[in-house]
């Protein structure tokens, strides 16, 4: 009976003062409930962050976190997602995402990077005139370029195609040349050229400039077959050509991301059925005391 009434205060007191039941619950927040959106401008380097989700400063009491979202362009557009270490996805209008970060990474903030690969193609008029070549001369040449500042940094792939006629039906050479090889041209040395077209009366061509080149000056020669003179006849020419290129434009991304982590907490165990138990080893031990003086008398 001592031994029952001892064992019960014991328990009793470790589970008062020792045993409190580790529980984990998963608690869920929003880094915001409705979502968010980003205008991300036209350019294939502009970027655009987020802070993921920041936790309390206290290590001990948090972990498996996890983190889930999407991110999508509302036009379909496309674009890059970065979050270091652990998401890179390229070229995508939508892209959904699920990964566990160490704790201190999630505490301190994780960037989300959009950056902007959207482009619509533009096609615009670059060359629609009448070149008029007197009978004197042997050749006349018309200068323009493409853009006076390229639309992003690094310029674009431009694509140039049109026809040239000669109105009365005589033939002519043409040459589409860059700067220096317009100047290598007129120098009499040899050239290369973006088109080279000869002994016609009409040409069609169709060609590419270079990203770097795209804002450089680009001639049209126009050379006359035989040679000039008072009674060689005038030359009208008449250019119609256009260029196309893929612009960058802006795009509105929206996004949802929701992190997750477990919280340790403490389940405390009741202290009245405790302080029973207390109260019913004391009266075990008195029980255990009052029969052994017993006991002892009538022995």
């Amino acid at each position: 009976m001592a031994l029952a009434g001892l064992a019960l205060i014991t328990l009793s007191i470790i589970i008062l003062a020792v045993f409190r039941a580790i529980s984990w619950a998963r608690t869920e927040a929003y880094v915001s409930q409705e979502g968010g959106s980003l205008l991300v401008y036209a350019s294939a380097r502009c970027t655009h962050s987020i802070k993921v989700c920041s936790l309390p400063k206290s290590p001990g009491n948090y972990g498996n976190v996890l983190v889930r979202g999407y991110v999508e362009e509302v036009s379909g557009r496309v674009f890059d997602l970065i979050i270091e270490p652990y998401v890179r996805a390229e070229a995508v209008s939508r892209y959904e995402f699920e990964f566990s970060p160490k704790l201190e990474e999630i505490r301190e903030g994780l960037e989300m990077v959009i950056v902007n690969r959207a482009t619509e193609r533009v096609r615009e008029d670059f060359m629609v005139e009448t070149v008029e070549l007197p009978g004197f001369a042997k050749l006349g040449w018309w200068a323009g370029a493409p853009f006076k500042t390229p639309p992003v940094e690094g310029g674009v792939e431009v694509l140039v195609n049109g026809t040239a006629t000669e109105s009365g039906g005589r033939v002519f050479n043409l040459y589409v040349l860059d700067v220096e090889n317009f100047e290598r041209y007129r120098a009499g040395l040899a050239f290369e050229a973006y088109f080279k077209g000869t002994g016609s009366n009409s040409y069609t061509f169709n060609f590419a400039i270079p990203p770097e080149k795209c804002a450089e000056t680009l001639y049209f020669v126009f050379e006359r077959v035989g040679e000039p003179g008072a009674e060689s006849p005038e030359l009208e020419v008449f250019v119609d050509s256009e260029v196309a290129y893929e612009k960058p434009v802006d795009i509105v991304v929206q996004y949802r991301v929701k992190v997750s982590w477990e919280e340790r907490s403490y389940i405390h165990v009741p202290k009245d059925p405790l302080l029973g138990l207390i109260v019913l080893g004391v009266v075990l031990l008195i029980a255990a005391a009052v029969l052994k003086h017993v006991f002892k008398c009538a022995a």
